[in-house]
């Protein structure tokens, strides 16, 4: 099975940023208090689930980042402000 990477990434990186927002709110409700309570543990879980995708979406933003502008841009960027 061939599988084309950069279709699974331009997919991803058009909604990133819905997604980012829907585990930020996740990470919030992981931190409430009434997510302790039986009914609300689900919410619980999501923090969990929030924490990988957004590290996983912010990863995948910087090697983006990092496909488009050499090194040596960034450098030069970044000591000549």
């Amino acid at each position: 099975m061939v599988v084309n990477h950069n279709l699974f990434f331009e997919s991803v990186s058009e909604y990133r940023s819905a997604i980012m927002g829907l585990s930020m709110v996740s990470i919030m409700l992981f931190h409430q208090y009434f997510t302790s309570v039986v009914p609300f543990n689900f919410f619980h879980f999501l923090g969990y689930w929030g924490v990988d995708v957004f590290l996983f979406l912010s990863g995948m933003g910087l090697v983006k980042s990092l496909e488009r502008n050499s090194i040596r841009t960034i450098i030069n960027d970044v000591l000549y402000v």
